[in-house]
C-alpha cells in the first residue's frame, strides 16, 4: 500500500508538472554548446536543470538562432530564454529579466586573427549579429561584419571573408583547444550587468519564482560550484 501510494503521488506530480519552454542557441561555450556526441552541455544547461528540478518544472528546450532568442519570448514562443545573454535597451523594451545568475560588472571581448600585422581599427571584424559585442564594435567605430553564429564567424575568418573576429576570451580558449590557433589582437572592455534569464513582460509571477530559485542556488553554494567548473579562469562576457 505504501509503495502504491508513493507511485500514485509520483505520477500525479509528473502529470501536473508545469511545462517551462526554454529558448536557446548552442554555440556559446562554456554557457551552452553541443558536445562531440551531440549532447547539450554547459553552465546554462546545468543551471536550468537545477532550476527545473527545484521549481517543479517539466523543462523543454527549443533551439533557435541567436537573433530569435529574445524575440521568441516576446512573441510567446518560449516561456524563457537563456544562453549567456544580457540586457540592452532594445531587449529591455521586449522582455523582462531575472536577477543576474553570474556577476561580471565589466565585460571584455577580444579581437583575434591569423596574423599579428592586422590593424583592427581598419580591418573587417567578424562578430555574431544581434549581440552586445556587435553593439560595442559599432559604438566604437569599428567595421563590423555580422554572422548568425560564433561558428560562422570563425568560418568566415578562415575563408578570408573577414580580417579578424571579436568574441569573448573563454570562447577563444575553446577555439584554441579545437586546434585553430588564433592570435590575440587586443580587447575592448565595457559595462556588463551579467547574464540573465529573459521572461515575458506580462509574467511577473514567473520572474518572481525564478528569482527565488536563483537566490536559493546562490545561498547554498550551487552557483559558486558551477562557476568553478565552467569558468575556472574567470568571467566571460554576455552575448
Amino acid at each position: 500500500p505504501l509503495m502504491a501510494l508513493t507511485m500514485a503521488l509520483t505520477m500525479a506530480g509528473s502529470v501536473h508538472a508545469e511545462t517551462l519552454r526554454i529558448g536557446t542557441e548552442t554555440d556559446y561555450w562554456p554557457y551552452i554548446f553541443r558536445t562531440e556526441t551531440g549532447q547539450r552541455a554547459g553552465f546554462d544547461v546545468e543551471l536550468m536543470a537545477l532550476i527545473c528540478t527545484r521549481g517543479g518544472f517539466d523543462c523543454v528546450w527549443d533551439e533557435v538562432s541567436f537573433d530569435h532568442i529574445v524575440t521568441g519570448v516576446a512573441e510567446g514562443r518560449f516561456d524563457v530564454s537563456i544562453g549567456g545573454i544580457g540586457t540592452t535597451p532594445q531587449r529591455d523594451r521586449m522582455v523582462d529579466w531575472t536577477r543576474p545568475y553570474r556577476v561580471i560588472e565589466t565585460g571584455m571581448s577580444h579581437f583575434a586573427g591569423l596574423s599579428r600585422d592586422i590593424d583592427v581599427t581598419k580591418a573587417r571584424i567578424g562578430v555574431q549579429g544581434e549581440t552586445i559585442m556587435e553593439d560595442v564594435l559599432v559604438d566604437n567605430g569599428y567595421v563590423a561584419i555580422t554572422f548568425p553564429s560564433n561558428s560562422a564567424v570563425i568560418e568566415a575568418l578562415l575563408a578570408g571573408k573577414v580580417d579578424a573576429i571579436f568574441t569573448s576570451s573563454s570562447y577563444l580558449t575553446q577555439i584554441d583547444q579545437s586546434g585553430t590557433q588564433l592570435i590575440d589582437l587586443g580587447y575592448l572592455s565595457y559595462p556588463d550587468g551579467g547574464p540573465q534569464i529573459a521572461v515575458p513582460k506580462d509574467n511577473s509571477e514567473l520572474r518572481r519564482r525564478l528569482n527565488g530559485l536563483i537566490e536559493g542556488l546562490e545561498a547554498d553554494g550551487s552557483l559558486t560550484m558551477l562557476n568553478a567548473i565552467w569558468f575556472p579562469q574567470g568571467n566571460a562576457t554576455d552575448l
